[in-house]
């Protein structure tokens, strides 16, 4: 009896569990369906596209992405539109009088044996299979070959198209080649090519071999040639005002003229530089009309040909315009480039791809539609290249000719024009910028003035480059070049060979170069090649970069966790000078904060502005980072840790944290970066997160192996922990497991992102104490304190520098009764301050 009543009951348990699995199912499938984003798309589709079903992976997953309405219906739209009728012609007429004669078929042959492995090269060639169940034909070939520039088509029956140069070659082992006669043309066209007939078509396209012109290298830059007029036009995002002025004290001479475009963001930047155009009104000009101009945005285009034009109504005696941006820096003088350009009037520079053109539109992406909304590009679907061109591209930074420039403003409102339906193809296109004025002046008349070369040297390394870091704001992986560096990271000449390499060849200007990076080897350029001691003359060894200033930057934009930072350093200095006179009611207004680096490439402290709401003065203070936070022990057996640093927004093109004083809060994901002394073998190492409350709060462990080297005597590598963290003074012990050695200490503290001190989360930790953290934390009690959740054990990491007062129009110079302001108080006394920096970097 007791045993059938078992069995009854695992037989009910199991009913139980397929019933509610297949509740389960249920459910899921109802919430997919009626998941909200996906009916506010069908919302959208059926009151203005009736009979558009949005069906492709790549729009479904951006709609499900995208957060506004407004962006969404944008998305939508264009989907629909691009559904129902062409955005862009399907092909346009290659206007080059030179590189293309038309496509003609020059022999068709009909044989029996297999030809594609007797005698095609296939290291030399692009070799298509075609699917079958595909609509291709010889023409089709035709089309294709030529749009990835090759001279030749060869299309085999319904199976291959071959793209080729070596028509000779071809020619020649099709001689040889047995079973094969001449085919009767109409038959073979018309046929459902069940035999195997081959064309050999001539697309057109004729192979061009461009020759840089040398590097003149007298130094005479007398009046023996005449001086081109260069219109430089400068591109600039970001918040590095001091680096801009620095670019401008390098390249501005009152012969040219400067068009400056700052991003629609960036209205800190756009402000301070604005003082250029009032001093300069003949020769500087900001553009008042301002784009998003997001990395691989379709707007960056749309603003570089909105300043083509604005350079054109502004001045009309300048032959020359080039594109710069605030990470550009020249490499040899202005008279040189003039020098040079003077050899070369009415050419046009750009820089190619360098690799196979079929590639090159797959890795760009040029063959998908993407849409620029929320400062995003986002993936919609696939396209078919426009026909009847050929396709190129590479960079972006080029020097274009007044005539060519011309000629593309004016294209631009002809609807029948190469130049229109290039510009409608590329409104919905990835890095649109980097193939419209190449491919526009490789179909056009302008294909003979074509240098290709765009005179700048590029600082490329794409084994770390290539890394996809572009991910947050586009649908895509895109590369992009280094910072040059004066030293390497173990003190070797980082990129100066690079650079002096370019000496004697035609390259007029370096990308990319970063003060926040390198500082040293700006200075170094300085010096070295273009004769200039500006920054050593000023006899000051710092750098600033404003991070916020409340005049430009919303509330918001100051994340809550550093205000409360910064204003209860704020209060401390104000109850350190005046304990009877400030409380915790004295209002503490942020009015901007920047970041200050030293001349040796270091971060050295963040300098805040603030107000205080009795007597209003404004005060800077200087906040810098203890120097002990990090113990490292040597290990006689297992690996030797060379540093670490907990932060998070990491670089890992550039090796840097984008976040440089390091300020966390609980919702921010940590980056531990370590680096290591080369070693051979495996290790296993742990790292233990060590909480507020000195519990063990997480283990995890780390396999160390030689194949992350990055140079001969380091291994660098990044860990994430997306570990939920309760805010407060926070310890990171590295161990070795083997031996259970300690390796490491560190310390990090985690800001509230509230008004609470301390969140509701509590730890329950599961692990014990080792022998070996319990020692360490008997012999270094002062990085293990009890109870380090409050904001005052930021004192532990973060203490204030130097502090000063600003001039005021207040008779009253006492801050308070205790607290008198002198002469040497005052921030003009000081050589961080924030103002003398900034007229430093004037010209």
């Amino acid at each position: 009896m007791f045993r059938r009543l078992t069995f009854r009951l695992i037989f009910i348990i199991i009913i139980c569990i397929v019933f509610l699995q297949s509740l389960l199912i249920l459910l899921s499938t109802f919430l997919f369906n009626y998941n909200p984003s996906v009916l506010d798309h069908h919302s959208i589709i059926n009151k203005d596209h009736n009979e558009c079903v949005i069906d492709d992976k790549q729009a479904i997953s951006a709609l499900n992405r995208i957060q506004t309405l407004n962006c969404r219906r944008k998305l939508i739209d264009t989907f629909c539109n691009i559904k129902f009728q062409s955005l862009w012609p399907s092909r346009l007429q290659n206007e080059c009088p030179e590189n293309y004669d038309g496509n003609k078929l020059l022999t068709c042959l009909e044989f029996r044996s297999e030809f594609l492995d007797h005698f095609v090269d296939k290291k030399s060639n692009k070799i298509l299979r075609i699917d079958p169940e595909q609509q291709f034909n010889h023409n089709d070939c035709t089309d294709l070959c030529m749009q990835i520039d090759f001279t030749f088509a060869l299309f085999i029956s319904n199976q291959y198209c071959i793209c080729t140069h070596n028509y000779d070659s071809i020619i020649d082992r099709t001689n040889s080649l047995t079973n094969h006669t001449e085919c009767d043309l109409q038959r073979a066209i018309h046929s459902k090519y069940s035999s195997n007939f081959l064309f050999i078509i001539s697309t057109g396209v004729k192979k061009i071999i461009r020759k840089l012109p040398p590097l003149i290298t007298t130094d005479n830059y007398g009046q023996n040639f005449t001086r081109p007029k260069i219109v430089f036009l400068l591109l600039l995002s970001g918040r590095s005002t001091l680096q801009v002025n620095r670019l401008m004290l390098n390249i501005f001479n009152y012969h040219h003229y400067y068009l400056i475009h700052v991003d629609a963001h960036d209205n800190y930047l756009f402000a301070e530089l604005e003082y250029l155009q009032r001093k300069y009104p003949a020769n500087i000009r900001l553009t008042q009309q301002r784009f998003n101009t997001i990395w691989g945005g379709s707007s960056l285009l749309t603003a570089i040909l909105f300043c083509i034009h604005e350079a054109l109504n502004k001045w009309n005696d300048w032959n020359f315009i080039l594109n710069l941006s605030e990470s550009s820096f020249p490499i040899k003088k202005i008279e040189q480039l003039e020098q040079y350009l003077a050899k070369n009037y009415e050419r046009n520079f750009i820089k190619s791809h360098g690799k196979n053109t079929f590639d090159f539109i797959q890795t760009q992406a040029l063959n998908k539609v993407f849409v620029q909304c929320e400062r995003r590009m986002w993936r919609l679907t696939d396209r078919s290249l426009i026909k009847g061109i050929v396709w190129d591209g590479g960079s972006d930074w080029m020097i274009l000719s007044r005539s060519f420039s011309n000629y593309v403003t004016e294209k631009l409102n002809d609807e029948s024009s190469l130049v229109y339906g290039l510009r409608s193809y590329f409104e919905y296109s990835l890095l649109p910028a980097e193939s419209f004025f190449h491919i526009v002046l490789r179909n056009t008349a302008y294909c003979t003035t074509i240098i290709a070369n765009n005179l700048l040297a590029t600082n490329w390394n794409r084994k770390r480059g290539c890394k996809c870091q572009q991910k947050k704001i586009v649908d895509w992986c895109g590369c992009s070049p280094n910072v040059f560096r004066l030293y390497g990271s173990t003190n070797s000449r980082g990129d100066i060979s690079r650079l002096m390499a370019t000496e004697t060849r035609p390259l007029f200007f370096g990308r990319k170069f970063s003060p926040l990076i390198d500082k040293q080897i700006i200075d170094f350029v300085e010096l070295r090649f273009l004769g200039q001691n500006n920054n050593l003359d000023k006899n000051h060894g710092f750098y600033l970069e404003n991070i916020y200033h409340s005049r430009f930057d919303s509330l918001s934009y100051l994340p809550l966790f550093r205000r409360k930072f910064f204003t209860f350093f704020a209060r401390q200095l104000l109850t350190s000078l005046c304990s009877d006179t400030y409380s915790n009611q004295t209002e503490i207004e942020i009015i901007e904060t920047d970041l200050l680096f030293h001349n040796s490439n270091d971060f050295y402290g963040t300098v805040i502005r603030f107000q205080e709401s009795i007597h209003r003065f404004q005060i800077d203070i200087l906040l810098r980072t203890f120097s002990n936070q990090t113990i490292l022990f040597d290990s006689s057996s297992g690996p030797k840790l060379k540093s670490i640093k907990i932060c998070n927004s990491f670089d890992e093109k550039d090796e840097y944290f984008h976040n440089f004083d390091c300020l966390l809060d609980q919702t921010n994901r940590l980056e531990i970066w370590h680096e290591w002394q080369t070693f051979f073998g495996v290790y296993h190492i742990c790292f233990v997160f060590i909480d507020p409350f000195n519990r063990i709060a997480n283990k995890n462990q780390i396999i160390l192996n030689n194949t992350k080297i990055i140079d001969n005597e380091r291994i660098g590598l990044l860990y994430r922990h997306d570990y939920p963290l309760m805010n407060g003074l926070w310890k990171l012990i590295i161990l070795d497991e083997s031996t259970d050695a300690i390796l490491g200490i560190t310390q990090f503290f985690i800001l509230s992102d509230d008004d609470h001190h301390i969140n509701d989360m509590i730890i329950q930790s599961n692990y014990s104490y080792d022998q070996s953290i319990t020692s360490i934390m008997i012999k270094y009690p002062e990085f293990f304190p009890n109870n380090s959740y409050h904001l005052s054990t930021i004192n532990k990491i973060w203490y204030i520098n130097q502090h000063c007062f600003h001039l005021s129009n207040n008779d009253n110079q006492h801050l308070c009764k205790n607290f008198q302001i002198y002469h040497h108080n005052y921030c003009d006394q000081i050589d961080w301050n924030i103002d003398k920096l900034k007229a430093l970097y004037s010209f």
